[in-house]
């Protein structure tokens, strides 16, 4: 433990840990869909192959070779232990590389551990990122990105072919779920190519997240293209991870206490939804609720007179 390789390691978990726990994050957030989490899936993939090249740039591992460059002595230390077989660490020497690490360690200790965090992704996320057309997943995954309109094409002809068999895909795919929300599945390829057109000629300058807003609450788009726009819906809302299942549980079991056990069903699905989706505490107004809960008959009115006519505070 007091080795100079075993210290560098060490840092370089650091360095993993990093970037994986950036997409863990990003892919816990409820407003993460399918398509933006494989793009984190890829950057986060890209990122790891990039460092069997170079250190993470301002990463943990960078800043111990900068940390041991500024000592400039025969014996370095970190954290009042002398480190053992520290590589010759010239003043001069970029620590933005592995150049001041032997061949071993490049291979042992930073080759192949990147390689087995890569492989461990690819495996978990097959499905996602998976590069086999054989494999039905990942091809309905990769036929969603078509209801990304950033990428259509400019040619009036590229744009009437594309995305046409992606569609089809789905529609079979999720066919079941279509029928059951009263889709009528044969008008979906019609609607889609009406739409391609109308949103590269009218509405190509929209984000991503604007446009389909447009089109699932405005008429007469909402209308038009209802049946196609069921994959849309399919598209935003399939989840990424369990993260708000699992808070979910958890609000329920926080807001269902023993003393609360005989809470209306409705009520506690209400409370759920407000928690785990409502506004934030600090932008809530309760005015508006509690003026509504004092001109109720049916309550314990606590002696509460009335709304005060002054309701900021004195702060």
């Amino acid at each position: 433990m007091k080795s100079f390789n075993f210290l560098a390691y060490c840092h370089l978990l650091l360095d993993i840990l990093k970037i994986i726990s950036s997409l863990s994050f990003s892919l816990q957030t409820n407003k993460t869909i399918l398509t933006t989490a494989t793009s984190a899936i890829r950057s986060c993939m890209t990122d790891l192959t990039t460092m069997k090249t170079l250190p993470l740039p301002d990463g943990a591992l960078v800043d111990l070779i900068g940390f041991l460059k500024s000592q400039n002595a025969d014996q370095h230390t970190f954290q009042t232990v002398v480190l053992g077989g520290v590589p010759e660490i010239a003043a001069d020497d970029d620590a933005s590389t592995y150049d001041n690490f032997s061949f071993g360690f490049r291979r042992n200790c930073v080759t192949e551990p990147l390689s087995l965090v890569i492989d461990g992704m690819k495996k978990r996320y097959k499905s996602i990122v998976g590069e086999d057309d054989h494999d039905e997943p990942s091809k309905i995954v990769k036929a969603l990105k078509v209801f990304h309109h950033d990428s259509w094409p400019e040619n009036d002809l590229d744009l009437a072919l594309y995305g046409n068999e992606a569609v089809t895909s789905l529609v079979a795919w999720f066919e079941d779920i279509l029928l059951r929300n009263g889709c009528k599945t044969p008008a979906v390829l019609p609607e889609w190519k009406l739409m391609k057109v109308l949103v590269k000629g009218e509405f190509s300058d929209k984000t991503f997240t604007s446009l389909w807003r447009l089109f699932l609450t405005k008429e007469p788009y909402s209308d038009t293209y209802q049946n196609v726009l069921m994959l849309v819906k399919i598209m935003l809302c399939l989840p990424v991870s369990s993260a708000q299942c699992e808070r979910t549980f958890s609000t329920m079991n926080r807001i269902k206490t023993d003393v609360r056990s005989s809470l209306n069903i409705t009520t506690l699905e209400d409370l759920i939804r407000i928690s785990g989706e409502g506004p934030d505490i600090l932008d809530f107004d309760p005015k508006s609720a509690v003026q509504k809960w004092l001109s109720t008959s049916r309550k314990v009115k606590l002696n509460y007179v009335g709304w005060p006519e002054n309701c900021e505070d004195d702060d």
